[in-house]
């Protein structure tokens, strides 16, 4: 419609006038909205979770509201598997885990491919791996323990009536030693698993900067197939540790790497030593894994994009220069309201300029406040961790004092790659979106003509109440998903520590930005015999500033 000469296209005007009324009276129909948010229930949980407190926060999840979307299910599932590891329930973890693989694999098989966050969601590979890092921690520590405790899950259901889970109790356990073997065969497994999964993304998109590594996956990996006695495994797990320090050779990953580099390559080449020694899994070397701070929401970044910004980007001149036409010839000369509005806009635009980036057009004053706005969600990489240490008093006064690596930024992974989708996908939805609003434009500024004709006061004011709503239905139709990520942490980081036997008061202390907290762990009762993987979710409290 807009490569149309300005002859045909004023002659077709009353058609264009029942167009746009139509959609001045249908745009609600006609633009249906796919942007969604955390609701109030989300909101109120991921509050109650960030203070430890797990039965509200697990209360406010299971509700309807938060279920009713197919697309947002499987985050669903995963706040609950995330719950659970902060309750230290690890065989709900599994089960939640496992339901949220399961239907992540069933929207991909649905629709192919991965999605960033679009209405068409479909999972994305930070939550992928995401996903595996708890089926391995969950086996890894049940294997450990050797039990579980009770738990129970409450029926899950939709306000239709459907049972998405039904209400299930499980008891205490204690595991018998085949149960503890099949927990560590699970935990390698769904490391082979995590591994191959990033081979195929990297396969799959060789040329995109998007995320396609995973430093955690490596680490995990080394610690748990070094530490076994078969060959072939240590085999592996000098292999990953191999990977994990290549990686940081030339990686474009998150910066934290690069401010904790030296620490990092001295936990790899300790996994490498592991893996390469005739140790068994029973030395005193023991992993630990802390997780901090909550997932923030997501927020809308917007860009203001206005019509000489669609143009620049038509490669085609004619097509160009007929949408210049268009686009301001026909809102200065033929309405005269559209154009006051226009040319405020560019007098607006042109004042609040400096003079290092005055406009050098019409159009683009008329960009910097007559523009539309394009809009992704975003997310703020947070204060920068400066220093995080493990600290263990023993009853016989001895002191242990251990630093923690950064092993999965995941809140900076994805700051960084929402900010990476912005710039690479800004420049086409601006035209698409632009379009958009020329559809909606040019019928507008046409009935908005016949209308002065009639000299009808009334059908004016109703053209241009139309055109508002409908560009409010455009704006709608294309807002970025804010769906965020609630209740997953925002770091994971650990070390391979070498810690004698004994009874230790633990604490935990990290210095991020301005603020240091401090979090006792409880007491650590470790043998000869383990526990050799410890695993701790840590939440906001005791913040002072330095």
């Amino acid at each position: 419609m807009v490569g149309l000469s300005g002859a045909r296209f004023w002659a077709c005007s009353p058609r264009a006038f029942r167009i746009f009324r139509i959609l001045s009276g249908f745009g609600l129909l006609c633009l249906v909205g796919c942007a969604t948010g955390d609701s109030a229930r989300l909101k109120s949980s991921r509050e109650h979770f960030s203070k430890g407190e797990f039965e509200r926060a697990e209360g406010d999840l299971y509700s309807s509201e938060v279920l009713e979307r197919k697309e947002s299910r499987l985050q669903h599932f995963l706040w609950l598997a995330s719950l659970g590891a902060g309750q230290r329930t690890y065989e709900k973890v599994l089960y939640y885990s496992d339901r949220a693989r399961e239907l992540a694999l069933e929207l991909r098989s649905d629709r192919g491919g991965y999605d960033w966050l679009s209405s068409e969601y479909k999972s994305n590979p930070i939550e992928f791996s995401c996903l595996h890092y708890f089926l391995v921690i969950s086996n890894l520590i049940l294997a450990e323990d050797g039990a579980s405790p009770q738990w129970s899950i409450p029926e899950l259901k939709l306000k239709n009536g459907t049972i998405l889970v039904p209400a299930q109790d499980f008891p205490a356990r204690t595991y018998t030693p085949r149960e503890i073997a099949e927990f560590r065969m699970r935990a390698r497994a769904e490391l082979k698993a995590w591994n191959q999964f990033l081979e195929v993304l990297k396969r799959t998109y060789p040329n995109q900067p998007f995320y396609q590594e995973d430093l955690l996956a490596r680490l995990l990996g080394a610690f748990v197939h070094g530490g076994s006695s078969t060959l072939q495994e240590k085999r592996t797990g000098e292999l990953l540790a191999s990977d994990g320090l290549r990686f940081l050779d030339g990686h474009p990953g998150p910066s934290i790497f690069d401010e904790n580099e030296s620490g990092l390559r001295d936990f790899l080449k300790r996994l490498l030593d592991r893996a390469s020694s005739s140790k068994r899994e029973n030395s005193h070397e023991r992993l630990v894994l802390i997780e901090t701070g909550v997932m923030p929401e997501l927020k809308p970044k917007k860009v203001i994009v206005g019509l000489s910004s669609i143009f620049e980007r038509v490669e085609d001149p004619v097509l160009r220069a007929e949408l210049e036409r268009i686009g301001f010839h026909v809102l200065i000369q033929f309405a005269p309201e559209f154009g006051l509005i226009a040319f405020s806009g560019a007098v607006a635009g042109a004042i609040s300029s400096g003079p290092d980036d005055a406009p050098k057009s019409l159009s683009g004053a008329i960009d910097r406040s007559f523009g539309f706005e394009i809009s992704f969600p975003a997310m703020e990489p947070g204060s920068t961790v400066r220093n995080q240490k493990l600290i263990l008093n023993g009853g016989d006064g001895k002191r242990f004092e251990f630093s923690l690596q950064p092993m999965g930024p995941i809140r900076e992974i994805l700051s960084r790659e929402l900010s990476k989708r912005r710039e690479k996908e800004w420049s086409a939805k601006a035209v698409k979106i632009g379009v958009q609003y020329l559809s909606i434009l040019i019928p507008a500024v046409a009935a908005y003509r016949e209308a002065t004709r009639e000299n009808n006061v009334f059908k004016k004011l109703a053209i241009l109440a139309g055109f508002f709503i409908a560009k409010k239905m455009i704006d709608r139709a294309n807002a970025p998903d804010l769906r965020s990520w609630s209740l997953l942490p925002e770091l994971i980081s650990g070390n391979l520590l070498s810690i004698p036997p004994g009874s230790y008061s633990v604490e935990f202390s990290q210095i991020r930005g301005d603020l240091e907290t401090k979090h006792s762990l409880g007491e650590w009762k470790l043998t000869e015999n383990g526990p050799f993987f410890l695993h701790r979710r840590v939440f906001d409290s005791g913040a002072r500033d330095l």
